[in-house]
């Protein structure tokens, strides 16, 4: 998994990743750029109800807006 905005926006554009996930509580200058870049590279977006579920998913200690799972390598 990697947590944050910039770091997932990276792999995203990179092609290496499998799911991403979305805080539904985050804020708009962070939801409307991160959904549209999952729209334009293709990748499936899910919704988790809040950030601190979403840190929990994540196994950190703090909220996280944004995190995506990457494609396993080969």
């Amino acid at each position: 998994m990697v947590v944050g905005v910039r770091q997932s926006k990276r792999v995203i554009e990179e092609g290496r990743v499998q799911i991403a996930y979305l805080a539904e509580d985050a804020d708009s200058f962070v939801s409307v750029p991160f959904i549209e870049i999952c729209k334009v590279h293709n990748v499936r977006l899910e919704y988790v109800p809040t950030k601190s579920a979403l840190g929990r998913m994540c196994h950190i200690d703090v909220p996280a807006a944004v995190a995506v799972e990457l494609k396993p390598q080969d």
